[in-house]
This record gives structure tokens, C-alpha cells and sequence, in this order.
């Protein structure tokens, strides 16, 4: 059993070992030294022999032993010029066996905190013999923990089968089960250190061993939301850590989630998974990959591969932007890279990513970030219900864009293009366009989400407008340069960018005292105490002030909200009033349209009654014609010889035609009586007559086929008189028309018996194309042809087609064959 000396250490508890000192000894008075190290204290009289003294605190990198109070020396050596360590306060002395004594762990242990003891929590040893030999070597930096961690190999995610929930900074996140311990654990006494990152709380006992304790919530980066009550403990490599957390909420089976990778651009090296259960997206946190070594990661902007061709197109022809509402301004993006607009949908933030990521949404079956543009001017959005988010897609890059508006496509022609007037990196914006007395601008999500820092955000503070100055929004000071002014209100008094942003002053004197936790157990001197008190009466001012700010910001977003619902219904009226407007007089063009088709229908039939009217007019003067044709040739052939009249060549043809006619339809009806049973009594006088010449009798069947040369001759008869015919039609028509054109040269007489004028109508001109066969000026019909599309061939007229008929003598204008020639006068 050992004795171990319980020191206040800027008021943290630490020990020595009795046994490693040679006294100690109380100083009445140390004299400070100009410009010395600060691990030394001063010097002191001892025993009638000037020494020196190093500060024990300052040797283990704590703040320096406060002038006021007592004052001790642990005397380590009486020849040296540094005699031992000064410290101060009293000194407590318990005695300790070797079971409550633990190695600190690795991940903590320093040459000059090794070990630590069990009493009331975890008590930090100092090996002061090896931190005096240290000093006394002029070595003087205080030993820091290396916070070394033996890697393994991160389990495969696809492997997983249960996962740890927790909650942390106010948000759930996960961790693969696997090397966790099973139950809960409530958070043990915690031993604070010096040295320490602001994320490493300091060491605790856990089934007596010494683990080290991390705030999961400061090593992500995340705001610290309450207190850390529950502690997860899990064995990375050969070590044990614990991680403290807001509360453990268990285990969840595979069977109640499936697994999600994040997107590069939401992903870090510790996280690049998350898990979806009951419609929550959990990220799944590598606690190994956390606290180890950094790792070396693909850059992000190689991590992704834009395909979009909007750079070549802009300035070289006409192009298609969606417009939207950012900061209550109007901005665009390319048509192309726009797959849908959404609802506004749940999403959740994820540690580690840029200000641009405000998170991560599903969308099916994949994780996608959500982004709010308003990071790159410094700012993010206060966002509410009504809100939209517009799909961008460019190449492999996908994620939603939250916007308060969305106005839908605008045809920018290529005259409007312009370049944007700053010099930006990385393509971000493709250029803008004049809008009235506006200019707005074309952006580059994909380049605006990959390329993102400060100085992306410098670059575009010089496009803010008066509405985006004065749109409700955070401001996100980190990424402001020191010189920029912050917006003003109605009174024209700037706001305090923490407290626009909704920070709470505190934070940053809690995040201070972290960083050096023995400032907070010291013991309260008078300037302490004044201190203190000064500080949380600012604190009080700051509160009050951050109270009334968030009344008047409140205020002012409820302001705007209305006045921002006026003009979406002022729009919407103005949009409804266009529409009818517009839909009324689509309809009175379409009543004229119509008015002006019937008046033209109208017309159209009005055309073709007149041209039946017509058609039916020459087929009654055609039918008239063909009667008084009839009628002079039945008197040429009945009267005009008797009446002892001259009769000339062309009426005798005429005459003797008819009679070959009248002969040959006399001899076909005898021969078809002789085909007909003859008579009983004339057939038996026929069965048999002797043959005059040889005494012998023939059957009458026997005789030569007399009603066959009956039958021939009447064929012949009949041919004879069609041809008789056609001479006499032609004769008689070239006969005729003489008559007519001299009747009509002497005054319009008539050139027949018959009452009424004819007058003469001259023939068709047909047009021949060049490529038209001809041959000695007519046209050859091919099949498949009609008068009707050739009288509009020729004419361009199809209505034509009866002249054509009567020009060519064609009696029937509704039948023509194939080869058959088509008299053509050609246009000269």
C-alpha cells in the first residue's frame, strides 16, 4: 500500500506517490523572474540557500499557480539549482493498494501521466520523477498524449446485423453493434486533463479499467444540446473506449432497416452510410475510423462526373432556365439539369458536411443531399411549410435544391445572354440575363456544391441585392470575412452576427472553457468571483438582447411571410385575370375562325351547284344534240329520196347503211328460229330427200350447215354497218360542224332545224408538262388514269372533263381505256 499526495491542480484533481518526493516544504515567498520560461515559478530562499522552483502546473500544460494563497514546495532534489515543484492549496493524503491502482490508457497516457488511482472517480497520477528530469534536461514543453489508436479493419457494412442507436446533440444516429458492450452504461466520474482536445472529455473507470471518454458530439462537430448522461462503450483494436451520448437508445435488428449510402458530398471518411428505419434516416457512425488517424480521402470534386453541356449552349443559341426565388430574389438553372419539382420532404442534417448541405433526403431508394444556395452569400435559409425543393441531376451528380418559389421555364433567346461581371472560380455561375432593371444569375449547382469555401463566399457577396439583404435568414459568420459589414434593420443599427444567427454568446465561453477545463475548478479567488459575476451579467445582457432580437426577427419573418402570401395572391389574381383574358380571346379567334370556314364552305358549295348546274346544262345540250343527230338521219332515210330531192354521197351512205343494218338483223332472227324446233310437218318434209343426182336420200342433218353461213354473213353484215356507220357519223359531224361555223359567221343562225342559238366553243388548251408522252400531239391513257385528273392535269380544272370527253368524242366521259390517245392542243 502506497501514499499518494492529492494536489489541486487549476482545479483539477491530480496525485503524486509520497515515496517519489523528498519532502515538502512550505514557502513563505516566491520572487518572480522576468523573461523566464513559464514552467518556472520564481525563486526562493530554502535553508539559507537560493533555489529555483518550476511550476507543476505549468510543467503539465494547466494554467499557472495563482500569486495569492499558500504555497508548498515538493523538494526533489537538494544539489540542483531547481529544488522540486512549487504548487498550491492544500494537500490531501490517502493511502491506495495496488488493486485500485490502473494504467492510463494508451490513447491518454503521457511520459508524465501514466497511471491513475481509484478514489471517488478516477485520480490522474504524475510520475514527477520522470517530469523532473525532464525539466532539469531544459526540456520544458508539457508531454501530450499522442491519441494514438491501432486501427482495424472496418467491418463490412453490407455484413451488418444489428445496430446501436443513440441519440446525440439532439439528433439519432447509429453504430454498428459489433465490439460494443451489450447493456447501456451510465456515464461514469470523469477525471479531466490537461492537454486534451475540446472533444476528449478525459478518462473514466469502467469495470475497473481506465477508458478514455469522448464527447461524440464535439468530435463531430455538432452543438452540444444538453447533458451527456449515457456512455457507449466499445474495444477499438486492443483498447476500450467510451463514448458519451445524450442517451442510448439500443439495439435495432436488420430486419427493421435497410442501409443507404450518403452521398460524396454529404460522406466523410467516418461516415459514409446511413440506415433507414420507420421513415428516419439514422447515419452510421465508424467510431473506430472517428477517433483514429485521418484518412486519406478522394477529393470530392473527382468524386463526381457533370456531363452537362449548358456552358457550351449559353451565348451560342437560344436556351431554356427554370426560375426560382433564393434570398427574395430571382435566380435560374439550366432547364436540362432539372428533373422535377417536390413538395418540400422531410430531410435531417448530417455532421462534417459543408454549410451548403442542410442535409440528406430519400428519394427512391437513395439517399440525396439537400442544399440550401443561400450558404454561398453567407447566409442559410429560415425554411417553412409552402417551401419547394427543384431535383438537379448533372452527370453523376444528384441532389435537391430548396427554394421558396418556383416560376416555372423561361425561354432566355440568345441576344439576353450576358457574362457574369466577377471573377468567379470553377464555372459556378454560367452567366445571367437582364430582367427589366434586374440582372439575374445562372447557377452552377453542381460546381457551387463541390468547389464550396470562404472564399466562394467573398466572391459572392457582391451580388447581393436590397430583397436578399432583407430576407429572413441566418447569418453564418464563420464564412463572412472579417470586413464585411452585416445587414442593417429599419433603423439602420447593424445586427450582432451571432446573435442573427441565433448563437447563444455562452457557447463560445463554454467552448473556451473546454478547451481548457481547469479554469473551471480552480478555486474562486475575490478576482474570480468578480469574474464570474461580470461574465453572467453580460451573459444576461447578451440573453436579453438575443430574446429581444429573436422577438423583432420573429416579427419580421411573420412581416414578410405576409406581405411575401399578398403578393403570391395578388400574383395568382393578375395570373387568373391573363388567363381569362387569354382564353377569351382564344375563343373569339376560334369563333372567327369558324365563321370564316363557313363563309368559305359556303362559297365552296355555292361553286359546285353552279358547276352542276352547269355539268347538268350540257348534258341536256349533249342529250339534245345526239336527238337531232337521231332525227336528221331518220329522215334522210325515210323521206328525203321520195320527196325527189338531191341526195348526196354522204346521205346515200347513210341510206344504204341502214338497209345492210335492217338485212343484217332480218337474217340473225331467221337464224335463231332455224335453232328452234321446226314445225311437225315441214320437219317430216325434210327428214329425207332423194339426192337427185344418185337416187339416194339425204337426212336433213346430212346437208350442208346452211344456218352457219346465215350466222357469218350476218356477222358480216353487221360489221359492214358499224363501219357504215362510223363514216356516216364522221361525215355527217364534219358536215355539221361546217353548217354550224357558217351559220355562225353570218350572223348566228342556227345551223340546224332546230330553235335556239348555239354558240361556238372553242377547244381546250391542254397544258402537256415537259416530261408527258405524246405522240403526234394527243395523250396516251395509262392505267389507272380518269378524265377528271386529267382535265386537272392539263386544264387545272377537273370540272373540265366533259369538253375533254366532247373535244375527243368520247360518249361516255365516265369510261376510257389504257391506250387510248386523247387529242392535245399544246399551248404555244
Amino acid at each position: 500500500m502506497r501514499t499518494l499526495l492529492v494536489l489541486n491542480l487549476a482545479g483539477l484533481r491530480y496525485g503524486v506517490w509520497e515515496d517519489e518526493v523528498r519532502s515538502v516544504r512550505e514557502v513563505d515567498t516566491v520572487h518572480r523572474l522576468p523573461l523566464v520560461p513559464a514552467c518556472i515559478a520564481g525563486m526562493a530562499i530554502i535553508d539559507d540557500r537560493t533555489v529555483t522552483l518550476a511550476d507543476l502546473s505549468v510543467c503539465i500544460g494547466l494554467p499557472p499557480t495563482p500569486h495569492a494563497g499558500k504555497a508548498r514546495l515538493l523538494v526533489m532534489s537538494e544539489d540542483e539549482k531547481v529544488a522540486g515543484f512549487l504548487v498550491s492549496g492544500d494537500i490531501e493524503k490517502i493511502n491506495v493498494s495496488d488493486e485500485y491502482v490502473f494504467r492510463m490508457p494508451r490513447y491518454l497516457s503521457t511520459l508524465a501521466v501514466d497511471t491513475c488511482v481509484e478514489h471517488h472517480g478516477a485520480i490522474p497520477v504524475i510520475n514527477v520523477s520522470a517530469l523532473f528530469s525532464r525539466v532539469m534536461k531544459a526540456d520544458r514543453e508539457p508531454p501530450a498524449p499522442e491519441f494514438g489508436v491501432s486501427q482495424q479493419a472496418e467491418a463490412d457494412i453490407s455484413s451488418i446485423s444489428h445496430l446501436r442507436v443513440f441519440e446525440c446533440a439532439g439528433e439519432r444516429f447509429a453504430s454498428s453493434g459489433g465490439g460494443l458492450a451489450p447493456e447501456p452504461a451510465a456515464a461514469p466520474e470523469i477525471a479531466r486533463l490537461s492537454l486534451m482536445p475540446a472533444y476528449v472529455s478525459g478518462v473514466g473507470l469502467y469495470e475497473k479499467t481506465a477508458v478514455p471518454l469522448i464527447s461524440l458530439a464535439k468530435r463531430m462537430g455538432l452543438p452540444k444540446s444538453g447533458p451527456e448522461r449515457a456512455v457507449i462503450i466499445a474495444d477499438i483494436g486492443d483498447e476500450r473506449f467510451g463514448f458519451l451520448v445524450d442517451a442510448d437508445m439500443g439495439m435495432l435488428s436488420n430486419r427493421d432497416f435497410l442501409l443507404r449510402a450518403l452521398p460524396p458530398i454529404a460522406a466523410c471518411g467516418w461516415m459514409t452510410t446511413a440506415a433507414v428505419a420507420n421513415g428516419h434516416i439514422l447515419p452510421i457512425i465508424g467510431l473506430g475510423r472517428l477517433i483514429g488517424a485521418r484518412i486519406e480521402e478522394k477529393p470530392l470534386p473527382e468524386r463526381y462526373s457533370p456531363d452537362s453541356d449548358f456552358q457550351q449552349r449559353f451565348g451560342r443559341q437560344d436556351v431554356d432556365v427554370v426560375e426560382f426565388l433564393l434570398l427574395g430574389s430571382r435566380h435560374a438553372l439550366p432547364k436540362s439539369e432539372i428533373i422535377d419539382v417536390y413538395p418540400l420532404r422531410p430531410y435531417r442534417s448530417v455532421p462534417n458536411a459543408q454549410p451548403i448541405v442542410a442535409g440528406v433526403a430519400e428519394h427512391d431508394a437513395e439517399l440525396l443531399p439537400v442544399l440550401d444556395l443561400a450558404a454561398v452569400f453567407g447566409r442559410r435559409s429560415f425554411v417553412v411549410p409552402g417551401w419547394s425543393m427543384l431535383l438537379v441531376k448533372n452527370g453523376d451528380f444528384k441532389a435537391f435544391v430548396l427554394t421558396e418559389g418556383y416560376f416555372g421555364v423561361r425561354r432566355l433567346l440568345q441576344e439576353a445572354h450576358r457574362a457574369v461581371p466577377m471573377v468567379l472560380p470553377h464555372s459556378v455561375v454560367y452567366g445571367c440575363y437582364p430582367d427589366g432593371y434586374s440582372v439575374r444569375l445562372i447557377l452552377n449547382v453542381h460546381a457551387l456544391g463541390v468547389h464550396f469555401d470562404r472564399t466562394l463566399v467573398k466572391g459572392f457577396l457582391g451580388a447581393l441585392s436590397q430583397e436578399m439583404e432583407q430576407a429572413p435568414s441566418e447569418l453564418l459568420p464563420e464564412l463572412l470575412p472579417e470586413d464585411y459589414a452585416p445587414e442593417r434593420d429599419a433603423a439602420g443599427e447593424g445586427y450582432a452576427p451571432s446573435a442573427v444567427a441565433g448563437h447563444v454568446p455562452q457557447a463560445a465561453v463554454e467552448e473556451h472553457a473546454v478547451t481548457s477545463p481547469g479554469r473551471l475548478e480552480m478555486s474562486e479567488t475575490e478576482e474570480d468571483v468578480s469574474k464570474k459575476a461580470r461574465i453572467e451579467a453580460e451573459q444576461a445582457v447578451l440573453e436579453e438582447e438575443r430574446r429581444r432580437q429573436e422577438m423583432e426577427e420573429k416579427a419580421r419573418i411573420e412581416a414578410l411571410e405576409r406581405a411575401r402570401l399578398e403578393q403570391e395572391r395578388a400574383r395568382q389574381e393578375a395570373a387568373e385575370r391573363e388567363r381569362i383574358e387569354a382564353e377569351r380571346a382564344r375563343a373569339e379567334s376560334e369563333a372567327e375562325r369558324m365563321r370564316a370556314e363557313l363563309e368559305k364552305k359556303a362559297r365552296e358549295e355555292e361553286r359546285l351547284r353552279l358547276e352542276q348546274e352547269r355539268l347538268q346544262k350540257e348534258e341536256e345540250e349533249k342529250a339534245r344534240l345526239e336527238e337531232d343527230r337521231a332525227k336528221e338521219a331518220d329522215s334522210l332515210h325515210a323521206g328525203e329520196g321520195a320527196k325527189g330531192q338531191k341526195v348526196g354521197p354522204e346521205d346515200r351512205t347513210a341510206v344504204e347503211t341502214a338497209k345492210i343494218i335492217k338485212e343484217a338483223e332480218e337474217i340473225i332472227r331467221t337464224e335463231r328460229l332455224l335453232k328452234e324446233e321446226p314445225p311437225a310437218g315441214i320437219a317430216r318434209a325434210h327428214q329425207s330427200s332423194p339426192d337427185r343426182a344418185t337416187g339416194t336420200c339425204r337426212r336433213m342433218d346430212e346437208a350442208e350447215p346452211r344456218p352457219s353461213l346465215l350466222k357469218s354473213f350476218a356477222y358480216i353484215a353487221l360489221v359492214a354497218a358499224v363501219i357504215g356507220s362510223i363514216f356516216y357519223i364522221i361525215f355527217k359531224g364534219s358536215s355539221i360542224e361546217k353548217k354550224t361555223e357558217t351559220a355562225v359567221e353570218a350572223g348566228g343562225q342556227k345551223s340546224r332545224g332546230m330553235g335556239g342559238a348555239e354558240p361556238k366553243e372553242e377547244p381546250l388548251v391542254l397544258i402537256v408538262p415537259k416530261d408527258a408522252e405524246t405522240v403526234e400531239e394527243v395523250y396516251i391513257v395509262k392505267k389507272g388514269d380518269t378524265l377528271w385528273h386529267i382535265s386537272k392535269r392539263f386544264t387545272g380544272n377537273p370540272f373540265n372533263y366533259p369538253r375533254v370527253a366532247r373535244d375527243n368524242r368520247i360518249a361516255n366521259p365516265d369510261l376510257i381505256f389504257p391506250h387510248q390517245k386523247i387529242r392535245i392542243i399544246k399551248e404555244r
